[in-house]
């Protein structure tokens, strides 16, 4: 009987793809099958359900161990002053757009800086590592016979 060790993965490398036509680009992920389990996503929900927004980029990270993804990538971020968020007139929070990650520096897999990246490509990365632990592996694939 086979054991669970024998079958689990700790380290996979995939290629994704991300974007759609034209502008649909490969990207290679190394990540942490053994983490994509049923269990992670329910502790994910129930983060998300007790108001954690970044509960998802939190399991990304954890999943992910690197990519080669590279900026510039620029966010939209609360100015600060000596005291705190800067208000606006009406005691909103001041916004301003700044770059987080240089042109050609690698994008940290890190939930502050994934959450400045559109929902859709992160969502395409993780369907793709799904899909990816789901194809047979082409090494022990073996032609079928017709008899």
């Amino acid at each position: 009987m086979p054991s669970v060790s024998e079958f689990v993965q700790n380290d996979a490398e995939a290629t994704v793809k991300i974007g759609k036509a034209p502008h649909q680009v490969d990207i290679v992920v190394r990540y942490r099958p053994n983490e994509i389990t049923t269990s992670r996503i329910q502790q994910m929900s129930e983060r998300e359900s007790n108001g954690d927004m970044l509960a998802f980029l939190k399991l990304f990270e954890e999943t992910v161990i690197e990519w080669d993804v590279e900026g510039p990538l620029f966010g939209e971020v609360v100015v600060m002053n000596g005291t705190g968020p800067q208000k606006d007139d009406d005691g909103q929070d001041v916004y301003e757009r700044r770059l987080l990650v240089a042109e050609n520096a690698n994008v940290p897999i890190d939930p502050e800086i994934l959450k400045f990246l559109p929902q859709t490509t992160i969502a395409q990365i993780w369907r793709g590592l799904v899909e990816d632990q789901a194809q047979p592996d082409p090494q022990t694939q073996r032609g079928s016979r017709r008899r």
